[in-house]
């Protein structure tokens, strides 16, 4: 995790030649950072310590993404909040604004589903269909904890990969995503 003056990473995700799954045993997670080389970091924070960020005071949230076409885009939310475990890591989002779509809305009010742990409402487990944890409905709209995946044409879509469909009302991968929060209050 990585604290600075205006606001908190909860996560960044650079192109990663490796995939993986995210497995929550009890949804205890520690900061996660799976390095390809020293310029190719993908980092979450666990769910606990967003939840103890989030319950202290007011976040907002901004979703910062870059496309391997087309260029960057960003999404917005005036409040973001991810109550505790016996809520099973619930997304609370407020208002939106952004130039890319608003791909959490169908995520909003939805549990934190893993591989071990399906909370989406889909017959399949999400997590384990499109490689990695997320607040999924049956399944996603936006997935920034998926795969990244190699494709010949950057304008070829793939569910599976890191993806926020509302930009562009498609599936396409994006080279890079981060998600931040900070007090409401900061200027």
């Amino acid at each position: 995790m990585l604290s600075v003056m205006c606001g908190i990473i909860l996560l960044n995700t650079g192109f990663v030649e490796s995939s993986y799954n995210t497995v929550l045993k009890k949804y205890d997670v520690q900061p996660l950072v799976e390095q390809a080389d020293e310029d190719d970091v993908s980092t979450w924070t666990g769910l606990k310590k967003i939840h103890l960020l989030t319950s202290q005071a007011h976040f907002e949230l901004l979703v910062n993404m870059k496309r391997y076409t087309n260029g960057t885009g960003y999404a917005s939310y005036s409040r973001f909040r991810v109550p505790d475990e016996t809520q099973n890591f619930r997304l609370l989002l407020g208002t939106f604004k952004g130039n890319a779509g608003d791909s959490l809305a169908w995520h909003n009010g939805l549990e934190f589903s893993t591989y071990d742990r399906d909370k989406d409402y889909n017959k399949v487990n999400c997590a384990a269909s499109y490689h990695g944890a997320w607040w999924y409905h049956g399944c996603h709209n936006s997935n920034l904890n998926g795969l990244y995946v190699h494709v010949k044409e950057k304008s070829q879509e793939n569910t599976s990969s890191v993806t926020w469909y509302h930009w562009s009302s498609k599936y396409l991968p994006l080279q890079f995503s981060e998600m931040k929060i900070r007090p409401v209050n900061i200027h």
